[in-house]
């Protein structure tokens, strides 16, 4: 094969590859009642920007704030968490759920600013509920919703600093899915649950941290993490795998185009 031929052949295979991720961070320190501007490099419009408040506060007053963003490659918005909360951010666009990636947790710096913060307790349209509380590594999981949820539900696995996904989604009759998450122990995730009303409406867990299980098959071996993360497997969805088949049938093409032309 010539040396033209295989240059053509990583071009493709380099092309299909770019296409299917990208990256997005904030452009400053988010601060309490300020703009916060996030910019990205790729992907495929329109976008989404998910922000998952974590821990808590007394009384707790943020919600999860979902964004469409129909194209560009920045958007600014005013952040409604009180300085010294924490929240993590997830990006998305036309490929699927968090393909943008996911930050670490990052804290609101404080400011004088404080008129967008509500003072009354706030709470999801629905609820989650895990059973167990604690996930472990390929052990079944049933995750279900309460009555006041509207169908179909969408659930999604968030990954601090790691490779979010949406885990579920539908409208089972007993109102509940089972998961088995193929992440290692030690990975630390939320789970989020949406419905037609918007990502985010059934509201998160906490983080969590997956436990040791009684069986380590599910899990990929030699997998990478972000830097700054707890190590995390391959996260087995539904997204997930159409992109690991998206791509290698990139490289099939690529292999055929090279071949027949």
């Amino acid at each position: 094969m010539s040396a033209g031929v295989i240059t053509r052949l990583f071009s493709l295979i380099a092309a299909g590859n770019f296409a299917l991720a990208f990256t997005f961070d904030f452009i400053a320190g988010p601060t309490q009642c300020m703009n916060a501007t996030v910019q990205w490099t790729g992907g495929t419009a329109p976008f989404k920007l998910l922000l998952v408040p974590t821990g808590s506060l007394h009384p707790e007053i943020r919600t999860i704030a979902d964004y469409t963003i129909d194209a560009g490659n920045s958007f600014s918005f005013q952040l409604k968490y009180p300085g010294n909360s924490t929240f993590v951010a997830v990006m998305s666009d036309a490929t699927g759920f968090g393909a943008g990636s996911t930050t670490s947790v990052r804290t609101v710096a404080s400011g004088s600013n404080t008129a967008c913060l509500d003072r009354s307790q706030v709470a999801p349209e629905f609820f989650i509920y895990t059973s167990p509380s604690v996930p472990q590594e390929c052990s079944p999981m049933t995750i279900s919703y309460s009555a006041d949820a509207q169908p179909p539900v969408d659930l999604f696995v968030v990954i601090p600093g790691g490779a979010s996904s949406r885990i579920e989604s539908g409208s089972p009759t007993n109102k509940s899915f089972e998961w088995t998450p193929s992440l290692h122990a030690g990975t630390q995730l939320m789970i989020v649950g949406g419905d037609t009303s918007g990502a985010g409406k059934g509201g998160s867990t906490d983080i969590l941290t997956v436990a040791s299980g009684n069986s380590s098959d599910c899990l990929v071996a030699n997998t990478t993490s972000t830097a700054g993360s707890t190590p995390a497997a391959t996260q087995t969805s539904k997204a997930m795998v159409s992109l690991s088949s998206l791509r290698s049938w990139n490289v099939v093409l690529g292999l055929l185009l090279c071949f027949f032309q």
